[in-house]
């Protein structure tokens, strides 16, 4: 199996609006491996939706934390580039109301890699930490 290189980090800074867009490197190529974490401060985990974009046709949710109704949420997402090249997109998307969305891309740049996600992220509703619980991933 090959080994994953990670190609590029894109994490812009959060946004309030319906959805966040990140734009993605020219060296992005067909059968690399978008990891999304999505996260939204407002309504419920179930208002954040499958992402789009141009880079990515199928998306596939690997684990969902959700802290209840109007606090943080979090959603990672993976899916394969089947569109390489500069100008690719995804965009973190939520189907209820204006809130801050905080999203983060990793891309691995080899065909064959595989995810497994070990466990939920958990929230702490309203309280202030600086340790959050996230389950494992490992490629």
């Amino acid at each position: 199996m090959p080994t994953p290189t990670r190609r590029e980090i894109v994490a812009p800074a959060a946004v309030v609006a319906t959805s966040q867009t990140l734009n993605l490197g020219a060296s992005l190529a067909v059968g690399d491996l978008i990891v999304l974490l999505h996260g939204y401060d407002y309504n419920a985990a179930a208002d954040m939706v499958t992402p789009t974009g141009t880079a990515v046709t199928i998306w596939t949710l690997r684990a969902t934390g959700d802290a209840g109704t109007n606090f943080m949420h979090i959603k990672l997402w993976t899916g394969v580039v089947t569109s390489g090249g500069s100008g690719k997109t995804v965009i973190a998307n939520a189907s209820l109301g204006t809130a801050s969305h905080m999203a983060q891309a990793v891309v691995y740049s080899t065909d064959g890699v595989t995810l497994s996600v070990d466990g939920n992220p958990i929230g702490n509703q309203g309280s202030t930490s600086t340790n959050h619980v996230v389950g494992s991933v490992t490629g």
